[in-house]
């Protein structure tokens, strides 16, 4: 059962990638793929590799930013550090948590008193992350909703990313009655015979001190949106790589609900569900089935590449210093100042 457990989302994840990519192999022309790669812009498909660059940047910063909420000491080079480290290991890995799953370990590792804070920081870093994508998405679908449902298959997927958008607001309101509902067993005497309460309290803790945070949170979400906005940008850049110059607002409008359904782990890395939404969407803009798969490779083949100079950064990486070396750091640092 263990086995199953571990590898049966893996399995079915891969069975989803492989299905979705044969039967677009199956309906595309290859002769004219071949044409679409010798048409290439190398300019602009330079500028929409530097495009990522910004992303992974900004995406480092909110998560300084929210680890300072939990009084979790990140300079702003170890977070990028590892915002790189983290890129490599969500692409080479089988799945998309991996590289969340590498910051965790290494923020646990940098304040060792705080486990439960430090890995919490990084789930909020990718929920409010998720978040700002569903502003974007939402604010452009309602402004062309009327182009971005004009058939059956791209209606469904919208309405998908509306449904997902519910179950977040949903989901974020519940959570704030986590302290409610821990003082309602503690009154019953329940509390300490749930499984592994004191990790639960722990992480109830530390969630209320960003429920706490409004204006740090508020701030995160506005990283979040121009991080996300660099992201877009660059696949504008991706698309004109290809020679196409599609309505720049309708285009747009496409890509986050496209960025978020591919993020829903039913596949290995996006594959397959990022294309097949690449052809349902940029179908709706005239462009072909060749040129939509074509985007789909290249947007994520300029990710690839700052994931490899992610592996090159994981080699050389140091981890953060433990808080109390930390501290005691700073304090003799602190003592040679004064004595000279």
């Amino acid at each position: 059962m263990e086995f199953i457990r571990k590898y049966l989302g893996l399995t079915i994840r891969i069975v989803v990638s492989v299905v979705i990519l044969a039967w677009l192999a199956r309906h595309i022309d290859w002769a004219q793929m071949r044409t679409i790669a010798g048409q290439i812009n190398p300019v602009w498909l330079g500028a929409a590799f530097l495009f990522v660059l910004p992303t992974i940047l900004f995406t480092a910063w909110r998560w300084q930013v929210l680890a300072r909420v939990q009084d979790i000491r990140l300079t702003l080079r170890q977070a990028i550090e590892l915002g790189m480290v983290g890129q490599f290991f969500n692409s080479f890995l089988l799945g998309s948590s991996g590289g969340d799953v590498v910051k965790i370990y290494y923020a646990t590792q940098a304040a060792p008193s705080r486990r439960a804070a430090a890995a919490l920081s990084v789930v909020i870093d990718r929920i409010l992350g998720l978040l700002a994508l569903l502003i974007i998405a939402i604010v452009l679908a309602i402004l062309h909703l009327e182009v971005l449902t004009s058939t059956n298959q791209s209606k469904y997927a919208v309405w998908t990313m509306f449904l997902v958008a519910a179950g977040a607001v949903g989901a974020v309101v519940f959570s704030l009655a986590g302290k409610p509902i821990q003082r309602w067993f503690e009154k019953r005497n329940l509390w300490t015979k749930i499984p592994l309460h004191g990790l639960l309290e722990k992480l109830l803790h530390a969630y209320d001190r960003f429920a706490r945070s409004g204006p740090v949170i508020g701030w995160a979400l506005m990283i979040s949106i121009v991080s996300h906005v660099f992201g877009l940008t660059g696949c504008y850049c991706v698309i004109r790589s290809l020679q196409i110059e599609p309505n720049l607002w309708q285009f747009l409008a496409t890509l986050p609900t496209m960025l978020i359904l591919a993020a829903i782990p039913i596949s290995i890395s996006g594959f397959g569900v990022r294309e097949g939404l690449a052809v349902v969407f940029l179908g709706l803009l005239g462009i072909s089935k060749e040129h939509a798969v074509a985007f789909g490779l290249l947007s994520y083949i300029t990710a690839l590449g700052w994931s490899l100079v992610g592996g090159i950064v994981y080699l050389r990486y140091s981890a953060p210093l433990p808080e109390e070396a930390a501290e005691q750091i700073e304090k003799v640092e602190g003592q040679i100042e004064k004595q000279m």
